[in-house]
């Protein structure tokens, strides 16, 4: 009897494997279907997505775009005797803004389009598509743009400055044992520094050791700027808070992101329901405006960060946000695509 009982659990138990294998399989196919379709239109972009193939990982979905996602308003309410207290609540309108990447991790950035809840960071991991935790953050920054600094272990993020760029930069360590949604206590940032040379920071990149931030302009140009990386001291904070670029150059408009490879540029431009754009410029280019793009790649809209990683282009989207979503199709995850593939 024992011997009976011990071989139907075991078949129970091979039996929820091939469950789980064929739905998440069949979770996959159908997110694949679905972004096919959004592809159509930009046959570049699409062969790029096909040749990631087998390099591609896991779904990488988007957390807050379909359902309310937990938050922590920005409205105190308070009680006798005690302090102002932040309270849990449920956002609809996370809008997913900038993208960072690092060995296992996925960072994703998201603000309240309604103003009514703090900006959070979402950790996704990068093999299975799982999303880790959601980290609180303070206040209300549109947090533009995010990069992973592999040696120090640091994620920097840009932030609302007055008159200048501001970015601030959390350690993985200190975002791995975070408990903000527990405690609807923002995290607390280990360093601000201030970037002289932009009146505020769009976007963020790395290149070089440097980090690259520039200013988003919606009809006139805007200006990008290369600083070095800040070193904090042993107590992890930074003698001077502020630094000047060591070089800056005229973009275009609509600027979303900029990323680097070893030859080039890439300058994601995106606003409002109309086709984004990739434009490819030398990387040594000063002046990155349409006549001196070397290329201009159609994609699909409300483009926002974008970050190269290993022969990878890892493209982010808002139109998947609640404010979005019914302008045309909406793209719900991180879309992989082969760079070679796309820069051919």
């Amino acid at each position: 009897m024992r011997q009976t009982e011990c071989l139907l659990l075991l078949g129970v138990f091979v039996v929820g494997l091939f469950v789980v294998y064929w739905l998440k399989k069949h979770r996959h196919t159908r997110h694949n279907q679905a972004l096919v379709a959004q592809l159509k239109r930009y046959p570049r972009v699409r062969q790029a997505w096909l040749a990631a193939g087998a390099k591609r990982e896991a779904v990488l979905l988007v957390p807050g775009l379909k359902e309310a996602t937990a938050a922590v308003a920005t409205t105190a309410t308070a009680k006798a005797e005690t302090r102002p207290h932040k309270h849990a609540d449920q956002c609809q309108a996370m809008t997913p803004q900038g993208l960072a990447v690092s060995e296992d991790y996925l960072f994703l950035s998201a603000y309240c389009s309604q103003q009514e809840h703090h900006s959070q960071l979402y950790i996704i991991e990068r093999t299975s598509g799982r999303h880790l935790k959601t980290v609180i953050l303070p206040k209300r920054p549109h947090v533009g743009g995010l990069v992973f600094d592999r040696a120090t272990q640091l994620l920097w993020l840009t932030i609302t400055g007055k008159g200048m760029g501001r970015v601030a930069c959390v350690s993985l360590q200190k975002l791995l044992e975070d408990d903000s949604l527990a405690t609807n206590q923002p995290i607390a940032y280990q360093q601000v520094i201030e970037l002289a040379g932009i009146t505020h920071s769009s976007y963020l990149a790395a290149d070089s050791g440097e980090l690259v931030s520039g200013t988003f302009a919606l009809k006139q140009g805007g200006v990008v700027a290369n600083y070095p990386l800040p070193v904090l001291s042993a107590n992890g904070r930074k003698a001077s808070p502020r630094i000047k670029p060591r070089k800056r150059r005229v973009t275009t408009t609509k600027v979303q992101s900029i990323a680097f490879t070893t030859e080039y540029m890439l300058l994601a431009r995106s606003f409002g329901p109309g086709s984004a754009e990739l434009w490819v410029f030398p990387k040594d280019a000063t002046v990155l405006t349409r006549k001196h793009a070397l290329r201009r790649i159609k994609f699909p809209h409300y483009l926002e960060q974008i970050v190269v990683e290993k022969g990878q282009l890892y493209c982010l989207f808002e139109s998947g946000a609640w404010a979005y979503r019914q302008k045309g199709g909406s793209i719900d995850e991180v879309v992989v695509l082969d760079l070679a593939t796309l820069l051919q």
